[in-house]
């Protein structure tokens, strides 16, 4: 990868961010970083409330 890709790289992830207060940034980027959706959260809570927990 060149400068220009790199910079490239950096500025279409600095676009990508969340905004809002810190808990609400860290939660968004860490689940867009994890490939996390919201369909694939309510499965997992729904398990775990089926489970007794």
């Amino acid at each position: 990868m060149n400068q220009e890709e790199a910079l490239l790289e950096k500025q279409e992830t600095v676009l990508q961010l969340p905004t809002g207060n810190p808990d609400q940034m860290a939660k968004a980027l860490f689940e867009s970083q994890m490939g996390i959706t919201d369909s694939q959260m309510c499965r997992v809570l729904q398990a775990a409330l089926s489970r007794g927990g």
